[in-house]
């Protein structure tokens, strides 16, 4: 168990993931843009399962993939991820 109730985390591209919680907002940008993660996927050049593994946090996508992303659902780089990102697109 964790001290002081701090979570283990890591630092991947400017995020911060903590381990065994959600730190993304993926899956909600997406379903609220109305487009199909294949769609998204052909996009930005990542297989669809890409996008599956960055909602499930297991794995995580590059600094120019989450901009690519961001520009592809219209949103702010704050808004995939609220709690831990220096990034400022």
């Amino acid at each position: 168990m964790p001290l002081f109730g701090k979570m283990p985390h890591r630092r991947k591209n400017g995020i911060i993931f903590v381990k065994g919680e959600q730190m993304n907002n993926i899956k909600q940008v997406i379903r609220d843009s109305g487009l199909r993660k294949n769609y998204i996927a052909k996009l930005i050049g990542v297989h669809p399962s890409h996008i599956s593994m960055w909602i499930g946090e297991m794995r995580h996508p590059s600094k120019e993939r989450i901009r690519k992303l961001c520009k592809v659902l219209g949103c702010k780089v704050k808004q995939l991820y609220p709690e831990g990102t220096n990034e400022t697109s």
